[in-house]
């Protein structure tokens, strides 16, 4: 599988690592990296350079590949653009996630894919990760472990904790409980954020930094909770609470993943898992799209996510919970909504224009004017 790189972060790295080391993957060309990036040196040494307008040739181009994976860019807008002029060719991608900050950009890329029947997968690795995979495993199987689940959450440490970086491991993890709370055959439904401190001088809610928030979800009595703590990034601490006992996941940057349960009557038990692998079955997702078979990565998932972060936003500001409403975003949807609107647009110009006339009549009567009227 040859693949073709539009700039470089920390996800669509460890996939061009996983290429390296491995024999069924090659990196054939790289586009758009910065020239101050240390980490894009040893690639530019080993694909070439081009220009990322040579991607939209696809397996025609100098350089031929199979899909191209794309990055968060420094500029949101511009990398948006390209994103778009790829997924209209019918390129198949391979998107870091979250690439765009605004639904609105996830939604529309979902609409053209489906349009051009294109394959456009987001790079989600916390689903893989061989403890976060255990875990979902065991909150399943209902008996042996700790009964029926109440409660999901997730503790995330971060080193930064602005409202960029919140946001993001926000959507990412957002993403990692809907995939835990699908186990469940359940889904989030509403959610509300909690923080302290308004406005920095900068603009930025100040909640970020200590933010906490609880989602409930539908057709259940499942709540889920996320917290943002301090602390080394890449740490975090998924818990499930059952009527039987506590499951616990804790995840490190550096070293074995660990999972722990507690359950009445039985000792602790901690297992280990290696925290490496995510890259390659992410990758062996693409494969398998690309071969038409089966898989376990959909672009609405990254869209859903994204909106579930904006929606945080709003209810931090509103200081209340937000339904969330399930919609299916399409051209025809799309066409709907306008209408809608342009017809409630309609109904109150005409209303408007009642009340004027009414009002216009019985001004020119009080002014002995009744003629005009």
């Amino acid at each position: 599988m040859r693949l073709a790189l539009l700039g470089l972060d920390d996800s669509t790295l460890s996939l061009a690592a996983a290429c390296a080391v491995g024999d069924e993957c090659q990196v054939v060309a790289v586009s758009d990296l910065r020239p101050d990036d240390q980490r894009a040196a040893k690639l530019q040494s080993a694909a070439p350079r081009v220009e990322w307008e040579t991607l939209l040739l696809g397996s025609d181009g100098p350089q031929p590949f199979d899909a191209v994976v794309a990055a968060r860019g420094d500029d949101e807008q511009q990398r948006n653009d390209q994103i778009r002029r790829l997924v209209q060719a019918g390129i198949p991608l391979l998107i870091s996630h979250p690439v765009s900050d605004s639904m609105l950009v996830g939604y529309e890329l979902d609409m053209i894919r489906r349009d051009t029947g294109g394959i456009v997968l987001p790079i989600l690795p916390l689903r893989f990760r061989p403890a976060v995979m255990r875990f979902r495993e065991l909150i399943q199987e209902i008996g042996p472990t700790i009964g029926t689940v109440e409660q999901l959450a997730v503790d995330r440490c971060l080193d930064r904790r602005e409202r960029a970086a919140v946001s993001a491991a926000f959507a990412h993890d957002c993403d990692l409980l809907r995939f835990l709370l699908a186990g469940l055959r359940t889904d989030i439904a509403r959610i509300g954020a909690t923080g302290a401190g308004g406005f920095t001088p900068e603009g930025q809610l100040a909640a970020y930094g200590n933010l906490s928030v609880q989602m409930t979800a539908s057709d259940s009595p499942i709540v889920a909770r996320w917290n943002v703590l301090p602390g080394a990034a890449g740490t975090a601490a998924i818990m499930a609470i059952g009527g039987l006992g506590t499951l616990q996941a804790r995840l490190f940057a550096d070293g074995p993943d660990e999972i722990e349960w507690k359950s009445t009557g039985h000792p602790p038990t901690v297992e280990r898992y290696p925290n490496q692998g995510a890259a390659n079955q992410i990758l062996d997702q693409l494969r398998k799209a690309l071969q038409g078979q089966p898989h376990q990565l959909d672009w609405p998932d990254a869209a859903r996510s994204v909106e579930l972060t904006e929606t945080l936003e709003r209810s931090l500001k509103k200081g209340r919970m937000v339904e969330l409403h399930r919609e299916e975003f399409s051209d025809l949807g799309t066409f709907k909504g306008t209408m809608t609107s342009a017809g409630c647009a309609l109904l109150l110009i005409g209303l408007a224009a009642m009340v004027a006339a009414a009002a216009a009549a019985r001004f020119f009567k009080l002014a002995g004017l009744g003629w005009l009227a």
